[in-house]
């Protein structure tokens, strides 16, 4: 099982969704000011 914090590359993102079952995924960055902002996204739009 790949723990999160080791992923470097977006297969590695894509094995930890698939091993965990996930149907949906957060996406997040930070802005300017430190604030995380982020969206729900389902897993096939994760992977396309």
């Amino acid at each position: 099982m790949v723990n999160p914090r080791d992923v470097r590359t977006v297969e590695d993102a894509k094995r930890i969704i698939e091993e965990r079952g996930l149907t949906h995924v957060k996406v997040g960055l930070f802005d300017n000011d430190g604030v995380m902002l982020g969206k729900y996204m389902s897993k096939s739009k994760f992977f396309s």
